[in-house]
């Protein structure tokens, strides 16, 4: 039997690439871009004989990971490795090459500057880096990784991968010089120009090529947006080669998502909402769609950007901003605004302005892989990974009104409207629980959701969900979600806690009271529990309330803010007995979940004092310690509330 060397091949950068957008179609572009060339190379490693496929389980499903793992000959590694690199190389040249030549139907005239700093930066991506590992004699497995080690394909893996970062901490300096000012995306390279033109005008002559052919949204006008040769690819490229990518939804249509579905099935919503349409059309608006599954989840059909639900899009600065028109008349500008009011009227409410960013990344997943003990159960864990992969697309988009960036395997990123980032983020992690749940019973996953309003910076949203998400892996024992709600005006609103505590969802339980704060119940008592919790935590004197005594306080300002005109009657029931009822059904969970967010600050607590043994925790950093078990209800409250709302005030 020819004998085999284990191959892990990676491409990056991942975050920074992806991350440089301003657009949500950048964002998409990016992201297909490295599954794409992961797909060739791995495609062109398929082709080999005698390749065994560890991970992913295989090379077709809709997204990849930006690394693969293959057991390969050892007379043909070189082969192999050689036509990846290759593949990618190809790859990335033939999308490039596309981008271009559909830039340069818009575009100035290439000259040698231009030409100069495409090829200079287009040389520049992607990174590969990969790393081969021969089957180690015991005493070399137990030499690289210290005392007893484990055999087969459990120390090649290990090894590998030790080898594999190394390599990756290895910084080429390769000297490039990136002259002048920068582009308006990445603020690190040159933006394309010529050598008669400078950026401004070489991009400002762009655009108005872009408005002449009937798509002027695509770049921001005047040369007030300015592209690298990378964000050129992303944002040219063609839609053959990624035709989703021409009806992403925006952010505005993201957030507008959950304003539609509540037209839908309403006549006259629907009728008005046509009606603006028709409005709308006779600025001269592009129609790009949004890309949503109008039908398949209950939103009602609309032909245009999101942003086109919002009044603040119907000013003329704005218009030019968003949709390059430069002359519109405020006549039709006036007819638009008054339809808008009008739909707005018939469904009784309005867009949200704030959206969702959800980060999802299973805990510990390398360290699980690490302890498979036989080829076998890594690709088992490789076939289950990908079958969770298949269920985040069905989930976002076909349960919710969402759309998926990516969904490599152990990781997600997606938006979605602000009504949805809970319960979708909930379902998400019952359905790694149980694909995973058979062969890794303790395997967990952790979340980030960034609630950032339409008009906020992508790239800060970005961050915002990654810190997040971080903030989540730092709860003890992970299996945890963080919440940042960055609010327009106000303080943000910060929240973490584990799913679940002894049976109480938090999901469920904060999903329960928003839809109370959106009937019943007055928003008023969100800000009460967490005004008198916050006072209890400033006497420091008594930082944890007694169960029953804060059961005893929910269900008092329940009772005073359940509305009992409102409130769902029972059979015989009268309506205070109802509020009563209503009022003891929600203090009791409540309760018990504020006792087990205090159960977690005790943990942090004990860990930081063991840190920290001169001093103690102030229970004012709300930033960086975990609050007493009250304050952080009160917290979750107006979480629930700011959901309720849809992000108003």
């Amino acid at each position: 039997m020819t004998e085999k060397h284990l191959l892990i091949f990676t491409i990056g950068p991942v975050q920074s690439f992806i991350a440089e957008a301003r657009r949500t179609r950048d964002l998409f572009v990016g992201s297909q871009l490295l599954v794409e060339l992961t797909r060739a190379a791995a495609y062109a490693v398929d082709r080999m004989q005698g390749v065994e496929w560890v991970y992913p389980s295989h090379v077709d499903q809709d997204s990849l990971p930006n690394r693969f793992v293959a057991y390969v000959p050892a007379d043909r590694v070189e082969q192999v490795r050689e036509a990846a690199e290759k593949a990618v190389e190809d790859t990335w040249a033939k999308y490039a090459d596309n981008a271009r030549k559909e830039l340069s139907k818009f575009a100035p005239r290439e000259d040698k500057t231009w030409k100069e700093i495409w090829k200079r930066q287009i040389a520049t991506f992607p990174e590969v880096h990969w790393t081969v590992c021969r089957p180690p004699s015991s005493e070399q497995a137990a030499r690289l990784l210290g005392g007893k080690a484990p055999g087969g394909h459990a120390a090649r893996h290990i090894i590998a991968s030790l080898a594999l970062n190394a390599r990756k901490g290895m910084r080429q300096f390769e000297h490039t010089t990136e002259h002048g000012e920068k582009d308006t995306l990445s603020g690190v390279r040159e933006p394309l120009h010529t050598g008669k033109l400078n950026a401004k005008s070489y991009w400002s002559q762009v655009a108005e090529g872009l408005k002449n052919d009937g798509n002027p949204s695509l770049v921001r006008p005047e040369g007030r947006e300015r592209l690298d040769a990378l964000g050129a690819v992303k944002r040219f490229i063609p839609p053959y080669n990624f035709p989703e990518a021409e009806k992403f939804p925006s952010t505005s249509s993201v957030a507008a998502a959950d304003f539609r579905r509540r037209i839908k099935g309403n006549p006259a919503a629907e009728k008005a909402l046509e009606e603006h349409g028709q409005e709308v059309r006779k600025l001269g608006i592009f129609k790009p769609g949004d890309g949503f599954a109008a039908e398949e989840i209950g939103l009602a059909g609309w032909e245009y950007d999101g942003d086109l639900l919002y009044d603040s899009t119907f000013t003329p600065q704005a218009l030019v901003d968003d949709c390059g028109l430069l002359n519109v008349r405020e006549q039709d500008l006036e007819s638009a605004r008054k339809s808008l009011g009008e739909l707005y009227s018939a469904a009784n409410c309005r867009p949200s302005t704030y959206y969702a960013i959800l980060m999802m990344d299973a805990d510990g997943m390398s360290d699980k892989i690490a302890d498979c003990q036989s080829l076998e159960e890594h690709q088992k864990i490789s076939r289950a990974l990908s079958e969770f992969a298949g269920l985040v697309k069905e989930i976002v988009e076909r349960q919710f009104a969402g759309r998926v960036i990516y969904a490599g395997g152990d990781d997600v990123l997606a938006l979605l409207p602000v009504a949805d980032a809970l319960p979708s983020a909930a379902a998400l992690r019952g359905a790694f629980r149980q694909v995973l749940g058979e062969l890794l019973p303790e395997a967990t996953i952790s979340a980030g959701i960034a609630l950032v309003h339409h008009r906020h910076p992508l790239d800060s949203a970005l961050r915002a969900a990654r810190e997040a998400q971080y903030a989540a892996k730092q709860i003890e024992g992970k299996d945890a979600l963080c919440v940042y709600a960055l609010k327009r005006s106000g303080e943000p609103v910060s929240v973490r806690a584990k799913w679940e505590y002894d049976g109480i969802g938090v999901v469920t339980m904060i999903e329960r009271i928003r839809k109370e704060f959106g009937g019943p119940l007055s928003s008023r008592f969100a800000f009460e529990v967490h005004t008198e919790a916050r006072s209890l935590a400033l006497t420091r004197s008594a930082h944890t309330v007694p169960c029953e005594a804060l059961e005893s306080e929910l269900r008092r300002l329940l009772t005073r803010h359940l509305d009992p005109k409102k409130v769902a009657v029972s059979e015989g029931e009268k309506p205070g007995d109802a509020v009563r009822r209503v009022a003891r059904e929600l203090a009791a969970p409540l309760a018990q979940l504020a006792q087990a967010l205090d159960v977690h600050r005790g943990n942090w607590q004990k860990d930081w004092c063991e840190e920290h043994p001169e001093h103690s925790p102030d229970p004012l950093d709300e930033d960086y310690a975990p609050q007493p078990g009250a304050l952080e209800l009160g917290k979750w409250l107006l979480l629930a509330r700011f959901l309720a709302l849809g992000g108003e005030e």
